[in-house]
C-alpha cells in the first residue's frame, strides 16, 4: 500500500527531530508496517475519513507510549494512507476531531 506523508506532516517531523532525534526511527517503523497493508493504531471518530491514531514511545525522553509520540493517519481505500500529523504528549495532550478534519481538508485541497 502506498504511504504518503502530507506536508504539514513533514514540517511536525522536522520540528519533533530537533528536539527528539530518535523519532524518525519510530516514525521509520510505523511507516514500514503501513506500507505493508497493516492498519495501527486506535480509529479517531467522527471524521470524514477512516482516520487512525497510532501511540509510539519517546526513547529520547525515557518514557513509554503514554508520554511518547502520536501519529495521526488517514485511509483513502484501496489506494493510499496519508500521515497526517504528529505531536509529543509532552507538548500536546490531544487533537481533536476538528483539528483532524481540517488537515485532510487542507491535504485535499493541495495545502
Amino acid at each position: 500500500m502506498k504511504v504518503e506523508p502530507t506536508s504539514y506532516f513533514v514540517s511536525a517531523l522536522k520540528r519533533m527531530h530537533k528536539r527528539y532525534p530518535r523519532v524518525a526511527f519510530e516514525v521509520d517503523a510505523v511507516f514500514t508496517s503501513l506500507e505493508a497493508g497493516e492498519v495501527l493504531g486506535d480509529r479517531v471518530k467522527g471524521v470524514s475519513h477512516p482516520t487512525y491514531k497510532v501511540r509510539m514511545p519517546n526513547r529520547d525522553a525515557k518514557r513509554g507510549k503514554s508520554g511518547g509520540f502520536r501519529l495521526i493517519y488517514y485511509m483513502e481505500l484501496p489506494v493510499a494512507k496519508f500521515l497526517l500529523t504528529l505531536y509529543s504528549k509532552t507538548d500536546q495532550s490531544n487533537i481533536t476531531v476538528a483539528e483532524i478534519q481540517k488537515l485532510i481538508e487542507d491535504h485535499f485541497r493541495g495545502e
